[in-house]
């Protein structure tokens, strides 16, 4: 019987705990691990279980909540650290697993408890760091961690919560947020932070809906978690490009800022054409791969994180050029993308004129991506290295 002990986030809809969350309902399965999970302290004081709620199906919260904390003189085998900041503290444990994730690369300031952190510490002995892409991996060596002790386990999609929508269900989402059967929704949802190119959608999307009156477009943040309200995002962008400012183009963009259960996530991707992500950075991009699951293609940047799991029977990439961390004003290490604007709008016009949703191409790479990136499949990985 091995004995791990998880130590993370339960409760709210930030990624690194949803990730934890969706483990440890796998990591249940095996029966000869013995499982248990310290609470860590949320990163950010304004999370809580009742505002950040992930509204899990009750029996996979059943079995998150009934993982029991470690007694005080507990000893492991291995320990998988799962939270922010990065901590490599003594463990009561042979191995310590420290997951890390990077979009623009890292810094010391907000990532680790020690300004000066010793990173060797975080590889040294049986120790390792897991990170879910290969873009992640290359930010992670930038910054000074060995190649060799970094090991890529992807993220997953449960097919349980997400899965396609019937056309009557697809319509009654519809007309609950007021949108009509005939428009043709771009949808993007998430921080909406700079690495997000929400900028470059809304840019593309009104040469869109010049030429395509019925074209609508979808945002939702995560106002509660992050604090970064959509609606504040869209006008920023209004300030610096004004010929935007248009009744009929404001009109065409429908804000959510609301926190959803699950099986409503599954309703907002699955109402939605084509999920369009012009991402600059990314560590995975977990709504790329639940749209896709959920039977919507999706609009992707070339180069990045999703290049792991896109394919051209799911994805559209779009082509970005490699631009210097420091030159754009970020912290980090590196390069960042530049998604292409032109790409992003034939993109988009692509998707319009020749949608993908129905075909059988499409309906093949989504099972292959399911069957492929499965929870059940991450948590054999992890289960490789306990």
């Amino acid at each position: 019987m091995k004995k791990i002990l998880i130590e993370g986030w339960r409760g709210i809809n930030h990624s690194y705990a949803m990730v934890n969350q969706y483990q440890l309902c796998e990591l249940s399965k095996f029966p000869d691990l013995s499982l248990c999970h310290r609470d860590l302290k949320f990163a950010n004081a304004r999370w809580n279980p009742v505002n950040n709620n992930p509204s899990f199906p009750a029996p996979m919260t059943a079995i998150i909540q009934s993982i029991p904390a470690p007694r005080d003189d507990e000893h492991f085998d291995t320990v998988l650290r799962i939270a922010s900041p990065y901590d490599i503290s003594q463990s009561p444990a042979n191995k310590v697993l420290t997951f890390i994730t990077v979009e623009y690369g890292l810094c010391p300031e907000g990532y680790f408890p020690d300004p000066q952190p010793q990173l060797e510490r975080f590889t040294q002995g049986n120790n390792g760091v897991i990170t879910p892409s290969s873009w992640s991996k290359m930010k992670l060596v930038e910054y000074g961690f060995a190649a060799e002790k970094i090991t890529i386990v992807p993220h997953g999609v449960s097919t349980d919560i997400f899965y396609p929508m019937t056309q009557v269900e697809r319509n009654a989402v519809r007309k609950a947020i007021g949108l009509q059967p005939e428009h043709f929704v771009f949808l993007n949802l998430g921080a909406m932070t700079i690495n997000k190119g929400i900028d470059l959608l809304l840019l593309a999307f009104f040469e869109i809906h010049k030429r395509h009156p019925h074209a609508r477009l979808v945002l939702k943040d995560d106002q509660k978690l992050y604090g970064l309200a959509g609606a504040d995002v869209v006008r920023e962008a209004m300030r610096h490009h004004p010929h935007l400012l248009t009744q009929e183009f404001m009109d065409a963009i429908k804000m959510l800022s609301v926190t959803l259960p699950l099986h409503e996530m599954r309703h907002l991707y699955g109402m939605a054409d084509v999920y369009t992500s012009p991402y600059r950075a990314e560590g995975f991009n977990l709504p790329v791969i639940e749209s896709i699951a959920c039977g919507t293609p999706v609009i992707v940047t070339g180069g990045g994180a999703t290049d792991d799991f896109c394919e051209p029977r799911t994805a559209r990439m779009i082509s970005a050029q490699r631009v210097d961390v420091l030159k754009q004003g970020l912290i980090g290490t590196g390069y960042v993308l530049n998604p292409s604007l032109e790409d992003l709008t034939l993109a988009m016009q692509d998707e319009i004129t020749s949608p993908r949703a129905a075909a059988n191409e499409f309906n093949a790479g989504r099972q292959a991506l399911c069957q492929q990136y499965s929870w059940a499949n991450v948590a054999s990985q992890l289960y490789s290295m306990f």
